[in-house]
């Protein structure tokens, strides 16, 4: 990786010129190629967030909070139990509105977090209590050392009052959960507590607040008349309440709430600019930043992505007035007045999203005409189905771009699997980025040459932990055509593939290695039998069928895998219907029935679970589009459904 000179950003792919990246001579030069004054991401244009002063101490994400100005989260936390609950988790919610405090510290009984715990018989057991000394720690002369900094360097901070008796009421050094809001927890406990020191770090993840739980009427209405209702969901203090959507535009909420990344309150989002920095370039800048510490704050990378989506969101929904209303002449005053006096005007306005990512209209827009495009291709060729996990855990390439590298090769498995986990945690932008770097070079280098690849389609898909994966679409030149409807035609198709497919392990009772063959250097991959069987034994094999993986029911009540297996065994590849009995499916040499066929050179080559599927009707490619095209994102659990409060 590397670190652009003018504007800091530190990265994969920077293109550097003199020191210089490309994109800040995109951003910074004219169209007659003369340079641009101020430089877009410079100090002259205040998005050089500067320093931390080595001499101030590090922070807990509870004693930054009892530092904030600004509090505009909720963190609801959960302790590890048992196995289902192994991680631990940190859910951030975003809030609404913004809360400002002039007095500082806060206490953490005030702090906007809520602590999911055992019930009361299992809540003194001293493997719980350790899980807090680091979470909930607070030290009294931290907290003090960085308000007499802020009061001096931070401008939002030069008024504010610190408070000697709430320094007072803080702990010397000690654990602050018992003041934070808790609710019993009753699936905790059940089979224990897991030890601290082979737990891994605890996982973040956020629910957005993107007002999906208001009607479309509602919506429409807020929109007209600016009115908005008070949010629903967990509690928050009424102090100094101002909505973020206003506040963002001119209120410098960034550096307030997050002050350990602003400590003299430079670079904030809504700093007056010479040139203007969207907020897209803004979060991409500071995500970059050499030091990292914005990619690896907790609660920031969540909070910036939510304020994209609002913006994205308010910026591509419209509303449309049918043509036959009364009401499609109308000025914005005489609408309002209209809809606050007649409720029946509202089914003749429609709100559209197309345009927004992620959203239903969005993905069965993408998927119809996806669609369209694979009638106009797939005839005169069979496409391949093909999917690419990502072995972000694993992978050596990956790893030597990540802090500790060097402990990493020296260290033991623990070490190893801590280090790995903690970056993963720390650059999930790294890794997303890295892993988009390495399908398009496997896709240019190995898979366009090998399968001869004219058109192709892939979408990217994140799992809970934000592990990524890819399902991907290839048409190729060569392969034999869809729908062969006699037993040659459907001979020839099995043959081609046959040659590209298999599930035949040359040893299926091959020991695994005491390492995992994903995170072998490149150079160290020999092209053998035994290399191939090593991964097919690790990276292959069909986990056991469980109803919360695979297992499906049907209306008469038969419980069975919905992948199929486990597969009957075949000496040669045939197209058969003995595994799907509806539909004809290929089906590669077999002598493992639990193995997930693959191509040798696609497994060897991306060192990662694959699954490979040639399709042999439209119908076939149509219904897959449909599953993975127009299936919107997986929606966050309402407010509602997470209310833990009484």
């Amino acid at each position: 990786m590397d670190t652009c000179q003018r504007c800091r950003e530190h990265g994969f792919s920077m293109d550097l010129k003199d020191g210089v990246c490309h994109r800040c001579f995109l951003r910074d030069t004219d169209n007659q190629k003369r340079p641009v004054t101020p430089f877009l991401m410079s100090a002259e244009n205040d998005m050089d967030p500067g320093i931390v002063p080595a001499d101030l101490p590090e922070l807990t994400q509870v004693e930054e909070m009892v530092i904030a100005r600004a509090h505009v989260q909720m963190l609801v936390k959960r302790v590890r139990g048992h196995q289902y609950h192994y991680t631990g988790h940190c859910v951030t919610f975003m809030q609404n509105i913004v809360r400002t405090v002039d007095v500082l510290p806060s206490l953490p009984s005030e702090l906007d977090i809520i602590l999911l715990q055992p019930p009361a018989n299992h809540a003194d057991d001293l493997r719980y209590r350790r899980q807090f000394q680091a979470d909930f720690r607070v030290r009294r002369q931290h907290i003090l050392t960085w308000l007499y900094f802020l009061k001096t360097n931070h401008p939002g901070y030069r008024y504010i009052t610190i408070s000697t008796d709430r320094i007072a009421a803080l702990p010397v050094d000690g654990d602050v959960s018992s003041s934070i809001i808790h609710i019993a927890d009753d699936t905790l406990g059940l089979d224990g507590p897991i030890e601290l020191a082979d737990a891994p770090p605890t996982s973040q993840s956020v629910v957005l607040s993107l007002d999906q739980d208001t009607t479309e009427a509602n919506l429409i209405l807020e929109e007209i008349t600016g009115r908005r209702p008070p949010p629903t969901g967990l509690p928050a203090p009424s102090i100094q309440h101002t909505p973020i959507d206003e506040a963002s535009g001119r209120e410098q909420i960034l550096s307030l709430a997050f002050p350990t990344l602003y400590p003299t309150g430079q670079a904030d989002l809504n700093t007056p600019r010479l040139r203007n920095v969207p907020l897209k370039d803004y979060a991409r800048h500071l995500l970059c930043w050499h030091d990292m510490r914005f990619a690896q704050h907790a609660r920031w990378r969540f909070f910036i992505f939510n304020m994209y989506m609002r913006q994205k969101a308010r910026s591509t929904a419209q509303f449309y007035v049918s043509r036959t209303s009364n009401i499609k002449d109308l000025t914005r005053e005489e609408l309002m007045e209209a809809l606050n006096t007649d409720a029946n005007l509202l089914p003749q306005i429609v709100r559209q999203g197309a345009l927004l990512p992620g959203t239903r209209p969005y993905w069965r827009n993408r998927g119809g005409s996806l669609q369209a495009h694979a009638r106009f291709l797939s005839p005169s060729a069979a496409p391949v189905f093909l999917t690419l996990s990502c072995a972000d855990m694993q992978w050596h390439d990956l790893q030597r771009h990540l802090p500790r590298f060097t402990d990493y090769l020296t260290g033991d498995d623990r070490t190893r699997q801590r280090i790995v986990w903690s970056n993963v945690q720390d650059y999930p932008h790294l890794v997303a980025h890295y892993l988009d770097i390495r399908f398009r070079a496997f896709l240019k280098h190995v898979l366009r040459p090998y399968l001869g690849i004219t058109d192709h389609w892939i979408r990217y898909e994140w799992q809970h932990r934000g592990s990524g994966h890819l399902h991907c679409l290839f048409w190729t030149e060569s392969s034999p055509p869809l729908d062969p409807l006699t037993d040659e035609q459907r001979a020839t198709f099995a043959e081609y593939w046959g040659q590209r497919i298999t599930a035949w392990n040359p040893d299926q009772l091959r020991h695994p290695d005491t390492r995992n063959p994903a995170s072998l250097a490149p150079l160290d991959v020999t092209n053998t039998s035994d290399q191939f069987a090593a991964f097919l034994n690790r990276l292959q094999l069909h986990s056991a069928c469980r109803p919360s993986y695979c297992l499906v029911t049907n209306k008469k009540g038969e419980t069975s895998c919905r992948f199929f297996y486990p597969r009957p065994l075949a000496q040669q590849p045939v197209v058969t219907k003995e595994i799907n009995h509806r539909d004809y499916m290929f089906a590669p040499a077999r002598n493992q029935a639990i193995l997930n066929q693959c191509s040798p050179v696609v497994t060897m080559g991306w060192m990662a679970n694959t699954d490979i599927q040639p399709s042999l009707s439209l119908h076939a490619v149509l219904a897959y589009l449909a599953k993975y095209v127009s299936k919107p994102e997986k929606s966050s659990v309402s407010y509602t459904e997470l209310q833990v409060c009484p």
